[in-house]
């Protein structure tokens, strides 16, 4: 997969690239939209480009086309040591405990393959409020080669201060 291989939601694809381009990729993002639209598997082909190894070749074709590389392999088979994807386990909600040992433990230690630590919180409105204060702390001082995706279909359950230290990219239903 990559994102030339993704139907739609064109703004926010190219606004992802254009950071990577710029070099200002932002600490944490908070991608919301209905449900099943592809957020999910837009913050996974975001999370590969961050970690490509073949970074500066793909910038040149705007990242068009799969890449076969390590990392990219890794992230896609969901192998990869600097990339986490955190959702809900045994219950319908995450917990602190699971905030703590999937995103707090690990975010702070330096990447050990790619250039980033990267942190999905999938269906982010399912932590509880617990979780969420927990996960604020993170939020507010992040690491300099960290990077959090927040998926969300309901946002409106996150906490306001959450959602403000996002960089917030909404996607929309795709026309028929």
């Amino acid at each position: 997969m990559s994102f030339s291989n993704i139907t739609g939601h064109e703004f926010q694809k190219e606004f992802l690239i254009k950071s990577i381009e710029k070099g200002r990729v932002a600490s944490s993002y908070l991608f919301y939209g209905l449900e099943g639209i592809g957020k999910r598997l837009i913050a996974l082909e975001f999370a590969k480009l961050l970690n490509c190894n073949r970074l500066g070749e793909r910038t040149k074709d705007k990242f068009s086309g799969l890449c076969d590389c390590a990392s990219c392999l890794k992230i896609e088979s969901s192998n990869h040591p600097d990339v986490t994807v955190v959702k809900p386990q045994d219950s319908s909600e995450i917990k602190v405990q699971q905030i703590r040992e999937q995103i707090e433990d690990l975010i702070y230690l330096k990447p050990y393959e790619g250039r980033y630590k990267i942190s999905i919180i999938d269906d982010a409105e399912s932590m509880n409020i617990n979780a969420q204060n927990a996960f604020l702390k993170t939020l507010e001082e992040p690491p300099a080669d960290a990077v959090i995706i927040l998926v969300s279909s309901k946002p409106q359950f996150l906490l306001k201060t959450i959602i403000s230290r996002c960089q917030n990219l909404e996607f929309f239903r795709l026309s028929n």
